[in-house]
């Protein structure tokens, strides 16, 4: 692989890499491919899946002092996906219409042929009428979730801009606590330092 700027080839070597993305600034992915020239830095980022997201969740539970709004929010997202894929963690919120929701199967789509294509694109993919499925999935999702945080509808939840209060900081806590332990299999290795009272998480990729 070559830099897009200058062109020089580039040597990848495993490395600490601060993920910035997720909306967090003390997420540290460890075992990522990084690669530097006179341009700065490449690095080679893994699909942010279910099991760096459970990371991140479990280790966001050991903090002792009181979530801030990105971190609470980072969760409320995580706890979304995390409905959308766990049967258990839906029942827990109080939502029962998993078995509607479709996801895209990239992974199957036979490219030996055009005709290949088109058939494994309407069996794998989602129609339009899937993703308007999916988007009320979500919405509901997110109800259940208001409700078992103590707030009266999704549109709250989605407006909550802080501060975060003990109570809903206590309630999201046991949400991902539960989230956890229902998809516990998927979850990356992880640990927290805490420095000067600032908590870092640092997630270990699995080897590629």
């Amino acid at each position: 692989m070559c830099c897009h700027e200058c062109g020089v080839k580039l040597e990848f070597k495993k490395s600490e890499y601060l993920h910035r993305e997720f909306g967090l600034g003390n997420v540290v992915l460890k075992n990522i491919d990084v690669a530097g020239c006179k341009c700065g830095e490449t690095v080679q980022l893994p699909f942010p899946g279910t099991g760096m997201y459970l990371a991140i969740v479990h280790e966001l539970g050991t903090k002792p002092a009181s979530l801030d709004l990105d971190e609470f929010t980072f969760i409320r997202k995580a706890l979304v996906s995390f409905a959308e894929e766990s049967s258990e963690f839906a029942e827990h919120i109080g939502f029962g219409f998993q078995d509607l929701i479709k996801f895209n199967d990239f992974g199957k789509i036979d490219t030996s042929s055009p005709e290949t294509i088109r058939e494994s694109v309407k069996e794998y993919l989602n129609t339009a009428d899937d993703a308007l499925i999916n988007a009320e999935a979500m919405k509901e999702i997110n109800r259940c979730i208001a409700v078992k945080l103590g707030m009266r509808d999704a549109a709250e939840l989605l407006r909550f801009r802080g501060p975060v209060m003990s109570e809903f900081d206590f309630k999201i806590r046991e949400l991902s606590t539960r989230a956890v332990e229902s998809i516990a299999a998927k979850k990356y290795a992880s640990s927290s330092a805490f420095k000067s009272g600032v908590q870092i998480i640092y997630i270990e990729m699995p080897a590629r």
